[in-house]
């Protein structure tokens, strides 16, 4: 029998996640906060739980739902879900829990499995608090770099002027396209060892300068002015070169899109044919 799979938080990444089953689960559940998201995940064939607050109810709905099903708990963290949801969810058969590589703050290099955390820093604190809750209920961590589709990611901030360019750009970025990254997690969720953590990228990290050339060559635009790096968000001030080669050899997977020239041509391209249709309709 198909297993259920379980949404904790139904942002891009679980909405990835979701097109990617198909027809691999036989019922797929979200939470949402918001009742008004509610028609819009009932649209993308997932039904919806609403917890407005975590109380008793919604929990015991949860814990009945992900007892032997798939979990995934995407949402950020704040301290309190974590430990609350993860309690509800550990008797699941498999939980992926989606982290971010922001966890490895100031340190720079080539980044793997065996790379150590920026535990000191505090812009790191919230996350590795999470991905250790997470992990003590059996989870797999994945940790994910910049993320992007053709509806989300750096093309977009560039076409709507939104985009600075931190410092001189020569600092190393890494991404992966939504749909590798959910790849990734459906996979991890059928090989991955319980507990296990895996770094999450595609196999060409690059100076941010050269991705951003790239897309203005191909978008036809300027390139964005510069600010001070310590006035760039934080997730853009960092300087790694994200190694996804563990997770890919151990659990099979060739990407889709290896680089960011593959994954931003194919969101060009969707995006273009959308607005043809559009302008057709």
């Amino acid at each position: 029998m198909l297993k259920t799979l379980l949404l904790l938080g139904v942002g891009n990444a679980a909405l990835a996640v979701n097109r990617a089953a198909a027809d691999s689960y036989a019922t797929v559940y979200g939470t949402t906060r918001q009742p008004e998201k509610c028609p819009y995940l009932l649209e993308q064939r997932i039904t919806p739980i609403l917890c407005d607050a975590i109380s008793p109810e919604s929990l015991g709905k949860i814990r009945e739902i992900a007892t032997d099903s798939h979990v995934v708990a995407s949402f950020p963290p704040d301290e309190v879900s974590d430990s609350l949801l993860s309690e509800t969810v550990s008797m699941a058969s498999k939980i992926v829990y989606i982290s971010s590589t922001g966890v490895y703050g100031g340190i720079s290099g080539i980044i793997d499995e065996t790379s150590p955390v920026d535990s000191g820093n505090p812009a790191t604190t919230a996350r590795l608090r999470a991905e250790h809750t997470w992990q003590g209920r059996g989870a797999i961590v994945l940790r994910a770099p910049a993320l992007y589709d053709t509806n989300y990611g750096l093309h977009r901030s560039l076409l709507a002027g939104k985009f600075r360019l931190p410092g001189d750009g020569t600092r190393y970025s890494s991404r992966i396209h939504l749909d590798d990254l959910a790849t990734i997690v459906l996979k991890a969720l059928l090989l991955a060892p319980r507990g296990s953590t895996y770094v999450v990228g595609d196999e060409t990290p690059c100076p941010q300068i050269e991705v951003v050339q790239w897309l203005c060559d191909r978008l036809r635009l300027e390139l964005p002015a510069s600010i001070p790096i310590e006035q760039a968000h934080i997730t853009q001030q960092g300087d790694r070169q994200i190694n996804p080669r563990k997770v890919l050899s151990d659990l099979g997977i060739s990407l889709r899109f290896p680089s960011y020239r593959d994954g931003f041509e194919h969101c060009i391209r969707e995006y273009d044919r959308a607005g043809e249709a559009a302008m057709e309709a």
